[in-house]
């Protein structure tokens, strides 16, 4: 049973990886800690350990996969953006939360976790 537009009581149901609108309520998938549903499409292409950092990094920061063209994410550019932003040398910098919002900002330009860390060892091994 598909979802009733007509019905102004329900809302758009989206996909919290890669915010599509899921037309049919038998299609989802859900996380055990709710923190929204996916699509199909996603649980078929990501790994379950993938989910999980994705939906974490979505609801902590915002955004989806894929929302920014992918051919404007610049590794080097997206490091110093980073570590420019937070640094303060009267700060410590926590590691954790840099490596967190270099993994969420290379998923909004619909970089897979698997890809970026392909990335940055092709980046490293120059």
């Amino acid at each position: 049973m598909g979802l009733n537009s007509s019905n102004p009581l329900q809302k758009e149901i989206r996909c919290v990886i890669c915010n599509i609108d899921i037309k049919n309520i038998n299609e989802i998938f859900q996380l055990s800690h709710n923190l929204g549903v996916i699509c199909q499409n996603c649980v078929k292409i990501f790994s379950s350990e993938d989910i999980e950092i994705m939906t974490y990094l979505f609801f902590i920061y915002g955004g989806y996969f894929g929302k920014f063209d992918q051919r404007t994410f610049s590794l080097p550019e997206a490091i110093k953006s980073l570590t420019r932003k937070d640094f303060n040398p009267k700060k410590q910098i926590l590691i954790e939360n840099l490596n967190e919002r270099l993994v969420h900002k290379a998923l909004l330009h619909g970089i897979s976790p698997i890809d970026l860390v392909k990335t940055l060892e092709s980046f490293l091994n120059r």
